[in-house]
């Protein structure tokens, strides 16, 4: 179980090959889907790790 800035770094990596694909293919809806993912991801930063926080001390998942 990774921290979230750790795998956010992997999904970032992950995603470089698709967004490259995307610009050259030159789909700028797909890029700014991309941009606001991101950009989401970074505003529920907090929230994320409280939720995480929750299903290590409940031993299970854990939804708000």
């Amino acid at each position: 179980n990774h921290g979230f800035e750790e795998n956010l770094r992997s999904w970032k990596k992950w995603r470089k090959g698709k967004k490259l694909r995307m610009l050259l293919r030159l789909d700028l809806d797909g890029l700014k889907v991309e941009a606001e993912v991101l950009r989401s991801l970074g505003e529920m930063k907090d929230e994320i790790a409280q939720a995480r926080e929750k299903s290590t001390q409940l031993n299970g998942p854990f939804l708000p």
